[in-house]
């Protein structure tokens, strides 16, 4: 009985013992824990432990876009840093020439061409066997031009600059780049009905033309003459090409949508093309030719889908035009459109279009320019179809700026936009070339 005894005993103060040692061991445990550092007192409490994670994430993402922000505002003053730098430079190209006490264009002309002649002949490059390419032609007719200060494609060199004088005597032929939907079709319509012009359009394969073996001035509708060829697709191109219009002299105008095809295919260095053309808003184009698609049962483009859009519903859809001014002119219809192209796009405009905008003052150019002389001899022929196509809705009549057509028309058609903002400044700053004109 007293072993029995003893040995309870013993298990009794063995327990007491462990007992104060898990004690004094939880005592130690939580004085090592408050001697700790801050952050890990907090890491035992959940919710702060979430609230720490929440403002982390908001900070990572504050600083983010504060330093996208930084990145997207440099580009942007980069690029208007651009734009102005060429503006200037259009600006000082006239103002180095235009006298305010010239008596007559043909001497701004005169001056322009002297003037481009210097740029030019320091651009000149001797090849392999010591002769000048750009003096002479190549054996298809053109000539090889140099490139290195240009950004313009080389085939745009069949289309003379506007630096080079024009007059009637000059076997260049007058080149309209017909953009749909901005005046176009009252540009052409006007030049057959008031000035008697002998055009190649659309208009030379009606009535069976088509499959006519020879270059022919034919007469159709309402008296206007054509050259018996369609310019305007590329396949027409290519049969005009074949029949040398250029190079026929039988054509005073010559029109297309297709600026780049048509200046390799349709023009030569003897025989160049000058290009002019009439610009309209891109977005309000896109809305007008939403509406005019809708029912243009007779265009080739005319697809039975649009009847029934929305105008919302085209412009989140794939039949929406992207870019499509800028992508013709580069002829860069598929791919990804880069910065670069937009500098492309702009010295083509600069160097080689005279550039229409306000239709009554840009058909005054146009007569100035070209010498189409005086229209027919009924007085309103040229004033009726200024007013028909002066007679055009603005945009905010059509869509808000606000709505979402609007927005996706313009996130599709930004680089339009800009260039359109470029040739707007363009058509002010040309204006300076007929002042003497005046």
């Amino acid at each position: 009985m007293s072993r029995k005894f003893a040995a309870d005993m013993r298990k009794s103060r063995s327990r007491k013992r462990h007992s104060k040692k898990r004690v004094v061991t939880s005592i130690e445990s939580d004085a090592r824990a408050e001697q700790r550092p801050g952050i890990f007192n907090l890491l035992r409490n959940p919710s702060t432990v979430l609230f720490s994670a929440i403002f982390m994430v908001i900070f990572v993402f504050h600083s983010e876009v504060v330093r996208s922000s930084r990145f997207l505002n440099n580009d942007l003053l980069r690029q208007q840093e651009r734009e102005q730098r060429n503006m200037k430079m259009m600006q000082e190209e006239l103002n180095n020439i235009v006298d305010s006490s010239s008596v007559n264009s043909m001497q701004y002309w005169e001056e322009m061409k002297s003037s481009t002649n210097k740029q030019e002949l320091a651009l000149l490059e001797v090849n392999d066997e010591g002769r000048n390419d750009f003096a002479g032609d190549t054996p298809n007719g053109r000539r090889d031009y140099p490139v290195q200060n240009s950004l313009i494609p080389e085939i745009f060199h069949n289309l003379a600059d506007l630096t080079e004088p024009y007059s009637n005597a000059d076997i260049h032929t007058p080149f309209f780049w017909h953009i749909a939907k901005s005046g176009g079709t009252t540009i052409k319509h006007m030049y057959s009905d008031c000035y008697g012009l002998v055009e190649a359009c659309e208009s030379g394969i009606e009535e069976g033309h088509l499959d006519d073996q020879s270059l022919q001035i034919i007469t159709l509708r309402h008296g206007w003459t054509f050259l018996n060829v369609d310019t305007t697709t590329p396949d027409g191109i290519e049969r005009a090409a074949q029949f040398n219009i250029a190079l026929s002299g039988k054509a005073d105008l010559i029109s297309s949508p297709l600026p780049y095809m048509a200046a390799s295919k349709l023009f030569i260095q003897g025989h160049k093309g000058r290009m002019f053309t009439v610009l309209r808003d891109p977005i309000q184009r896109a809305v007008s030719l939403f509406h005019y698609l809708q029912k243009a049962k007779h265009e080739p483009t005319y697809n039975p889908a649009l009847q029934n859009m929305t105008l919302e519903q085209y412009a989140f859809s794939e039949l929406v035009e992207s870019n499509f001014i800028t992508r013709t002119l580069l002829d860069k219809m598929e791919a990804p459109l880069e910065e670069i192209d937009f500098e492309i796009a702009q010295d083509i405009l600069r160097r080689k279009v005279l550039v229409g905008y306000e239709l009554q003052e840009s058909i005054r150019r146009f007569e100035l320019y070209f010498h189409f002389g005086d229209p027919a001899p009924n007085a309103t022929c040229k004033e009726h179809y200024v007013k028909t196509g002066s007679n055009r809705q603005s945009v905010s009549q059509l869509l808000s700026a606000d709505a979402p057509a609007y927005v996706e028309l313009k996130r599709k058609n930004h680089m339009d936009l800009r260039l359109y903002e470029y040739a707007v400044e363009l058509f002010h700053i040309q204006g300076s070339m007929f002042e003497a004109a005046e």
